[in-house]
């Protein structure tokens, strides 16, 4: 069973409450597996990339093709531990406002 599948077959099971509140973190890589989520959640979907200068994209099915996506947001990871924090929480007070 896909992911696609999978997060359906939860969020069904969630109660009324629950399923306001409910966000869904999925680390995927593949253009074509991202594009089923945007599919199947439309605007309830958001896509991001997080990504660092510093490093070459490796060279597997999974990695080489990351960039050959449209993404919603693209967050630079290119500090520490606490730069990334700092712009994880600048990324959830722009998707509180939507």
């Amino acid at each position: 069973m896909d992911m696609v599948n999978k997060i359906s077959e939860h969020y069904s099971k969630l109660n009324k409450k629950d399923k306001k509140n409910f966000i869904y973190f999925i680390h995927c890589r593949e253009p074509y597996e991202i594009q089923k989520f945007v599919d199947k959640y439309k605007k309830n979907c958001i896509t991001i990339l997080l990504k660092r200068e510093d490093r070459e994209v490796p060279d597997n099915l999974a990695d080489k093709n990351v960039a050959n996506f449209n993404y919603d947001y693209i967050i630079d990871n290119n500090g520490c531990k606490k730069d990334l924090e700092k712009e994880a929480i600048k990324f959830i007070e722009k998707i509180k406002i939507k």
